[in-house]
């Protein structure tokens, strides 16, 4: 869920949707590119609700830029499952946890 309550995401085998929360209307719908990702374990929003992390098998982070309709950016550095995503309250700052018992910060502005 967005942090202004505005849209949530769902994540399906090989894409992910973003819906509108009152109306439950699908806003856009983001292909996994990432052919290294095979299910998506986490998301996150960032708080100015433009981006999107997803994270899944393997270690693998996209980032999609929800107005553009579009991946951004893809990060790879945990070696098993990401956990949990969280962007900061300072707009492109994105942690990460996953089951290799790491926590990543990574630097996600454009």
């Amino acid at each position: 869920m967005s942090r202004c309550g505005e849209m949530f995401a769902v994540a399906g085998y090989q894409d992910i949707v973003v819906r509108d929360a009152r109306t439950g209307k699908d806003i856009i719908s983001l292909s996994q590119y990432d052919k290294l990702t095979k299910y998506v374990t986490a998301m996150a929003f960032s708080t100015d609700n433009r981006w999107l992390a997803s994270a899944g098998s393997g270690g693998v982070i996209q980032i999609w830029d929800v107005e553009e309709d579009k991946l951004v950016k893809t990060l790879v550095g945990h070696e098993e499952n990401v956990t949990v995503l969280a962007f900061s309250s300072t707009v492109g700052v994105l942690a990460s946890a996953s089951y290799d018992r790491t926590i990543k910060i990574w630097e996600v502005a454009e």
